[in-house]
């Protein structure tokens, strides 16, 4: 959608803008993101151009609040350099991505997804690994064309495959995983990691409904999203199951093993660093975790 109150709304108002855009978001993943973050008439300075004309104050400055562009800038090249590379990658493959397939229609979006069902463990392994280098493009000044790359991503993806799945509730829930988790698990306080996040969250449309700006509201969103909509409030659907299934396939045996916190003849002491309730509980049902096992209740 183009119309709102978010970011994504007032980039999209030019529609030369635009139809360039979706050319390049109809690209395979990889090919996607890196166009957009070298093109000039896609990339940050291109987005914040468009971002920052005078008759987009009123807006911008409800979702981000009264600053100028230096300022802008600034805030979100402080965040990058607090998170290490490693823990994005454990942050994403153990709690982040797992968490997703949680919720029913994410599920269900993604087993249909255009490049190939993410039952398939390979392609599940290799989205989860590539998703690091996109979200944090430390070599490449990149976040807002990656943004709005990815919101325009499952705009097509919306269109061609995931029909109503495609929400703001599951859009919102997926990033939750990043920006909540991240914060919980990372030990960041900081408000320049939410103001990052909602800076991407409104880049992919999200209303600011569903982009809390600091830890307790994110965490009473990520709540009532468990509450209502996910294992174990409600009972796994098949896609749900074949999803996770796929997941303990896909990193099962990788040296140094990923899933050596979760395997109950693997587990370390940092289990309880990573293991939510819900995966602590789908693991207990499948005999995979011991009794006396430390759970997370994240």
């Amino acid at each position: 959608e183009t119309t709102g109150e978010t970011l994504y709304a007032l980039v999209m108002k030019d529609e030369e803008y635009k139809k360039k855009a979706e050319k390049v978001a109809k690209q395979e993943a990889g090919a996607r993101y890196k166009a957009a973050g070298k093109d000039t008439d896609l990339n940050d300075t291109a987005i914040m151009d468009e971002l920052f004309k005078s008759e987009n104050d009123t807006i911008r400055n409800k979702i981000i609040g009264a600053i100028d562009r230096r300022t802008f800038q600034s805030a979100l090249g402080r965040c990058i350099p607090k998170v290490k590379q490693q823990d994005v990658n454990e942050l994403l493959v153990y709690k982040a991505f797992p968490e997703t397939y949680f919720h029913p229609d994410i599920a269900e979006a993604l087993s249909k997804g255009g490049k190939g069902p993410l039952t398939n463990p390979d392609l599940l392994a290799d989205r989860i690994l590539e998703t690091g280098v996109y979200l944090f493009g430390y070599k490449e000044p990149r976040f807002l064309s990656t943004a709005l790359m990815v919101g325009m991503s499952h705009s097509v993806s919306r269109n061609m495959y995931g029909g109503g799945k495609y929400t703001e509730e599951t859009v919102a829930y997926t990033l939750l995983t990043f920006s909540f988790f991240g914060a919980k698990k990372l030990g960041i306080s900081d408000p320049d990691w939410f103001f990052y996040w909602k800076v991407f969250g409104s880049l992919m449309g999200l209303s600011l409904d569903y982009l809390p700006d600091n830890y307790d509201r994110a965490k009473a969103l990520m709540g009532n999203i468990h509450k209502r909509s996910c294992f174990p409030a409600k009972p796994l659907t098949v896609h749900q199951e074949t999803l996770l299934s796929a997941f303990l396939t896909a990193f099962e045996g990788d040296t140094p093993p990923l899933l050596d916190r979760y395997i109950v003849d693997k587990v370390k002491p940092t289990f309880s660093d990573w293991c939510s309730s819900r995966m602590a509980e789908y693991l207990k049902s499948k005999g995979l975790v011991g009794k006396n096992k430390k759970e997370s209740k994240a």
